[in-house]
């Protein structure tokens, strides 16, 4: 089990292309008109910064520097809509905003897909995180779409981290740089899990 997590900083260098990769193929997948929530992590940063076409979109994120992109992109009109910023106890150094403000937030939304990050997803524990305040607010997120996409990289596969997020049964669609593993087949068809495998 990996217990430390790296700066947001750091890990926004760490397998930047593969990021950049799911990045785009999760952006392909929103809709005009939807609303979406995402959430804090790296891989989440490059879907950001992948958004482009889309339009009145609805997007909702507790992560700074994804709002940051977002508002970049909104003046450039990249992309139509509006952003919302949730608020809540600001973590500098994951860059984050989460907590009992941010989750009472969380809990009155209803939302099309979340995209969410994971320090590690397995299919034994599911999806996990490194800090228990990200987690209860991803674990919202969760509760609050139609439809759940977890964003990995071949790095967070088999791996657990921390604290659990949610199992694999509340999970819809699984977007990585890397194939679905031999061995996870069976409980992705048994979840009806759909794996997208980015390029």
């Amino acid at each position: 089990m990996t217990s430390d997590e790296p700066s947001y900083l750091q890990r926004q260098t760490h397998n930047r292309e593969s990021k950049r990769s799911i990045g785009r193929s999760a952006a392909a997948s929103i809709k005009d008109g939807s609303t979406i929530l995402i959430d804090v992590g790296t891989t989440t940063l490059e879907l950001a910064r992948a958004i482009s076409g889309c339009r009145q979109v609805t997007i909702l994120t507790n992560s700074l520097p994804v709002a940051t992109v977002l508002c970049e992109s909104l003046q450039k009109n990249k992309f139509s809509g509006s952003v919302m910023l949730l608020g809540g106890m600001l973590n500098p150094e994951q860059q984050s905003l989460s907590g009992p403000f941010c989750e009472q937030m969380i809990a009155e939304l209803q939302v099309d897909q979340a995209f969410l990050s994971c320090g590690g997803i397995s299919a034994e524990q599911g999806v996990t995180d490194y800090d228990v305040n990200e987690a209860a607010c991803s674990q919202m997120f969760a509760r609050s779409a139609a439809k759940v996409t977890v964003l990995a990289d071949h790095t967070k596969l088999g791996q657990r981290t921390f604290v659990r997020v949610i199992g694999l049964e509340q999970v819809n669609e699984i977007i990585s740089d890397s194939p679905c593993p031999k061995e996870w087949m069976s409980a992705m068809k048994g979840y009806k899990i759909s794996w997208v495998t980015a390029e």
